[in-house]
């Protein structure tokens, strides 16, 4: 026999149930929501807002430059398309966290990592990735091949 008390369990214990389910439906919601926001802002690289010309250079491990390029570029183009355009055998790698430069003038980072190709603007070692620098007329961006070592 069900008593008072037993009822107003079974009550609670459904209404926990289904405030269980829509807390859920509602947490996934908001989750998807900043993975699909968190994916648009990897992707959208960082476009010129205006013409101009940037020098790009790369250095190599004994500090000696290997190319230097004065390249002009459009309103919308990205760095990651100029390098390609203008630069020999590029390859980036597509991290999830936006492009990264592997190889470029005939630089190829080893698959130990012992050096690596590093980012600098304006002579500053980029705090972002080479999808997210933004550029402008007069910026110098190098290439510089470093080693974890100094």
């Amino acid at each position: 026999m069900i008593t008072e008390d037993d009822y107003f369990c079974l009550i609670d214990g459904k209404n926990m149930n289904k405030k269980k389910i829509i807390l859920t439906a509602v947490l996934s919601l908001i989750a998807c929501f900043v993975i699909v926001l968190s994916i648009i802002l990897i992707n959208n690289q960082t476009k010129a807002k205006y013409d101009g010309t940037i020098i790009v250079d790369v250095i190599d491990l004994d500090g000696k430059e290997m190319k230097k390029k004065s390249i002009g570029f459009k309103e919308g183009e990205t760095l990651v398309q100029l390098i390609e355009a203008n630069f020999e055998n590029v390859v980036f790698e597509d991290t999830g966290y936006g492009p990264f430069l592997k190889e470029i003038e005939g630089y190829k980072t080893p698959e130990d990592w012992s050096s690596y190709i590093s980012v600098y603007v304006d002579n500053q070692y980029s705090q972002v990735g080479i999808g997210l620098i933004e550029f402008k007329d007069g910026t110098y961006i190098s290439f510089r091949i470093e080693t974890y070592n100094g």
